[in-house]
């Protein structure tokens, strides 16, 4: 409902000309506008989380409209420093990824690249040498997934009964279920990627085939080049360590 409303909001400002006349007001000049993301879909993910995950095609085209709109795209570190010296250009813009998903390079990446576009990417080096799905997002996603699917009970995984993979609360539960396992073990990152495994062969998934398209984080490191400390402009991909 909230989004439906900041659409039409914005559909509005945009129809009465207002969002022009404050791109070209002083007052924008004087600021910078970063445009946060985490992930660009590879499959669904953006139906699952979409706070999270945008689809293939709003990225393209929000990429598009900053292109047409005549937006200064600028490393996030250059204008950080115009900004603060008073310089920056008309309709500066920046754009960070957080957490350096595979879907980053797989997806994103290549839309900047046609573009030209600078980005800075915040890279969470833990999952860089342990190269597995995150167990707080893979387990959700995959009982989302699994939403029209009967599933038997699992005593193994803390599940009783049937837990009902149909409603979101129903999956909270199943969720909350196998944290509170892995919590009460106090399983380590491995143990946890092992639980998940589990938790998907339950699910009747294959949770390689899974594995393999959502761990690529040496691809964003690849694409990174190391360029933590310089500047690539060609690549126009800055990599923070976190």
């Amino acid at each position: 409902m909230l989004a439906t409303i900041k659409a039409a909001a914005l559909h509005g400002l945009k129809g009465s000309g207002l969002t022009k006349a404050v791109a070209r007001s002083h007052w924008r000049t004087e600021r910078l506008l970063v445009l946060c993301y985490h992930g660009v879909s590879i499959g669904d993910e953006h139906l699952w989380n979409p706070r999270l995950h945008v689809t293939l095609e709003l990225f393209e085209s929000r990429m598009r409209m900053l292109a047409d709109g005549g937006y200064n795209v600028l490393p996030l570190e250059e204008a950080l420093v115009r900004l603060h010296s008073g310089s920056l250009p008309k309709k500066a813009v920046s754009i960070t990824f957080d957490d350096g998903y595979a879907n980053f390079a797989l997806r994103a990446y290549p839309v900047l690249q046609r573009f030209g576009f600078h980005a800075t990417l915040y890279l969470t080096t833990y999952y860089v040498l342990f190269n597995r799905p995150i167990f707080n997002l893979i387990v959700p996603y995959m009982l989302w997934h699994c939403r029209y699917r009967p599933c038997a009970a699992g005593p193994r995984l803390g599940w009783a009964q049937e837990p009902d993979l149909t409603s979101a609360q129903g999956r909270a539960d199943a969720w909350g279920a196998v944290s509170s396992l892995a919590e009460l073990r106090a399983l380590s990152a491995a143990a946890k990627d092992e639980l998940a495994a589990e938790v998907a062969a339950h699910l009747g998934l294959d949770y390689s085939a899974i594995r393999a398209g959502r761990t690529s984080r040496s691809r964003a490191t690849a694409v990174c080049c190391f360029t933590s400390r310089s500047w690539i402009p060609s690549r126009g991909l800055r990599c923070r360590w976190c």
